[in-house]
């Protein structure tokens, strides 16, 4: 999924179909660790996510890219508060 870290598309799948997962956040952010892994922050991968989340459970494409939005979102305001914190520190 991301060459440098340990997570295949078959977790993917398996976080929908055995673990409950029903967002793009909840994939990236906690069934993986690729939400604070990977340098991106998963933003390569989650259209991808996306598509393989949409397949099992029969998302429409707005339903798909709504969930995009979702998690372009938090992690958008992850940044935000990071900024944040570190202007204050500083």
């Amino acid at each position: 999924l991301i060459p440098e870290l340990p997570y295949l598309r078959a977790e993917i799948l398996y976080s929908v179909t055995h673990e409950g997962a029903r967002s793009i956040d909840d994939v990236l952010s906690r069934r993986t660790r690729i939400c604070f892994e990977a340098k991106d922050q998963g933003l390569s991968v989650v259209n991808e996510v996306g598509e393989i989340i949409a397949k099992v459970l029969g998302w429409s494409k707005a339903d798909t890219q709504a969930s995009v939005d979702e998690y372009l979102s938090i992690v958008q305001e992850q940044n935000d508060a990071l900024t944040r914190t570190l202007r204050e520190t500083v």
